[in-house]
């Protein structure tokens, strides 16, 4: 029995039929090279005891029941690392022999050592990421349990499956340049292997994937106000669901933070706001697992409506009559804009609308009593869309009343919000002729003591441009102050004057009668009217600048003053 088993100890664990001298050199390690079946041993010597070394000799076999062969010879007692080119590329049971010329015994034998040709356990990698601030592509994994791992092998995974050697580095963590992988676009596929100090190499794991992700706005996106998200799946493990992250960067806020199944490869965010650049990005996370992978980060800018050169306006609202109040303004041209109109606490109502802007407008609104209140006025302009964009500021008829003498009046209120230099004229009317009696900051005036007649103000402002109207008008009002008693009444007309003597005009003289309130026409014995005009400035005997001859002709004096009217008429004589 004891005798089977030394027999079979020979033949598996030879090594135990060696002595272990400290003469005898200690293997460490045997690799093979694959390539060319070069053998590189590694190994430590052992002690020069007899002063003097002679040789070590290699030893080998590849079959456990044949005997061992020599392989090679070498001379060099320091010999750390021997390298031996073998007959073939099997496993190879390997020892070394040192002699020595010691007496009673001359060689001592190393142990046996297998050729290791026992690749690194399976690894792949943990995830694979887009880095957060560089956008490069960025992997981790986890060495395997041997404790001879000499570094990794990483390898780009093409579109028909062929393994790309990238590189080999000793790391658990590795960044990726961009002309490996690009994080902005699908199809990196990475895969990795482990090899020991031998270059036996682990076996290639199936590759990984990080999510890339996609954003776009549709041509409709101002109306709409969508924001579409796709992104790629996560290849390399089983995705339980998807984070979806959207950041306002201007503010540095969180507007989205939303988790969706591991099935979803889409999303479409409502926008709350439009001219904003958002940050996105999507993480993937590991079924019942901790790990997770980012996706590369998309900067998405999300215009607003193109603004107008000019904003919507209103430049007045003008009365014309007792029911007609004139507007001018301005609002984008191609949008729709409603003109609306509002009287005392009424709500805002519209008046005209217009499907497309002409730019600038103007629009005569008729119904509203201008003698009873002001009218408020605005524009609202719409966006393709259909919804508000913007408004002018309201804007109100110049409302005038009278107490007496005493005239008083709102402002125009929009001239002053907008900040421009603006007043008010006050004019009167008694004979179909405006005419300014006065001039005021204020939104008051006190009216001469006597007196009948028309009277509105005019507000001018110097806020618009030269082709645009400055002014607005007020409703008129008639006022009836009585006359001063102390001018008498009497009207003289004389029968003759000399145009180059001492009564050179024929005019009217009357003290009650003011200017504006008479009128003369003078009449040639045919019935052709040689002059027009003011009765108390009269005629200087001259048509179109040309003396007429002496003669008699025809007048005809026209006043209205004091709430009543006189008619005259008679002949004259012109002489010179």
């Amino acid at each position: 029995m004891l005798k089977k088993f030394i027999h079979i100890a020979f033949f598996f664990f030879p090594w135990l039929l060696f002595s272990q001298s400290t003469h005898a050199p200690i293997l460490q390690r045997a690799c093979l090279n694959r390539v060319n079946s070069e053998l590189t041993l590694l190994l430590r010597t052992g002690r020069d005891t007899c002063s003097g070394f002679t040789f070590y000799r290699l030893w080998g076999r590849t079959d456990a029941l044949a005997s061992f062969e020599l392989l090679d010879q070498a001379t060099n007692f320091n010999l750390l690392t021997w390298n031996v080119l073998l007959p073939n590329k099997k496993r190879w049971e390997l020892y070394v022999s040192a002699h020595y010329p010691c007496p009673n015994k001359d060689s001592f034998k190393s142990n046996i050592l297998f050729i290791d040709d026992v690749p690194p356990s399976y690894v792949e990698p943990d995830s694979v990421s887009i880095d957060f601030n560089s956008q490069r592509m960025i992997a981790g994994w986890t060495n395997p349990p041997e404790a001879d791992v000499m570094g990794y092998s990483l390898f780009k995974v093409d579109g028909s499956g062929n393994n790309l050697l990238i590189d080999e580095q000793n790391v658990m963590f590795y960044s990726f340049e961009v002309a490996d992988f690009n994080g902005q676009q699908a199809g990196n596929r990475l895969a990795i292997a482990a090899y020991d100090s031998c270059r036996n190499g682990g076996v290639i794991s199936a590759f990984h994937s990080p999510v890339i992700l996609q954003t776009s706005v549709g041509p409709n996106y101002l109306c709409d106000k969508r924001l579409q998200l796709n992104w790629t799946a996560y290849k390399g493990w089983d995705v339980g669901e998807y984070q979806i992250i959207i950041r306002d960067i201007s503010k540095n806020v969180v507007l989205e933070n939303v988790r969706v199944t591991g099935g979803t490869l889409s999303y479409v965010y409502p926008l709350p706001y439009l001219d904003v650049t958002l940050d996105i990005y999507v993480r993937a996370f590991k079924v019942g697992s901790i790990i997770s992978s980012t996706s590369n980060r998309k900067t998405q800018f999300v215009a607003d409506f193109i603004k107008p050169s000019k904003s919507t306006q209103l430049y007045f609202a003008s009365v014309v009559d007792d029911n007609t109040i004139s507007l001018e303004g301005y609002a984008n041209s191609g949008d729709s804009i409603d003109i609306q109109y509002q009287s005392g606490f009424n709500p805002w109502t519209s008046t005209r609308t217009y499907p497309i802007s002409p730019g600038t407008f103007a629009f005569n609104h008729l119904g509203s009593g201008t003698q009873e209140s002001s009218v408020n006025f605005r524009v609202v302009r719409y966006n393709i869309c259909g919804e508000p964009a913007d408004s002018s500021l309201p804007i109100r008829t110049i409302f005038l009343e009278a107490s007496n003498r005493s005239l008083s009046w709102n402002d125009n209120q929009q001239w002053g919000i907008l900040g421009g230099n603006f007043d008010y004229s006050i004019e009167t009317d008694v004979t179909s002729s405006w005419s300014s009696v006065g001039r005021t900051f204020n939104t008051n005036f006190t009216l001469p003591p006597f007196g009948s007649y028309w009277v509105r103000i005019k507000g001018e402002t110097n806020l618009w441009s030269a082709e645009k109207r400055g002014y607005t008008y007020s409703n008129p009002i008639l006022v009836n102050l009585g006359f001063d008693s102390s001018l008498m009444d009497t009207l003289l007309i004389p029968n003759a004057f000399t145009p180059e003597g001492i009564n050179p005009t024929f005019k009217i003289s009357n003290p009650a009668i003011k200017k504006g309130e008479s009128q003369l026409s003078i009449y040639n014995r045919w019935g052709q009217q040689l002059y027009f005009g003011d009765a108390l400035e009269g005629w200087d005997g001259r048509v179109s600048g040309e003396v007429v001859p002496d003669g008699i002709y025809v007048y005809k004096v026209t006043a209205l003053y004091r709430q009543k009217r006189i008619e005259k008429s008679g002949t004259l004589l012109l002489l010179r």
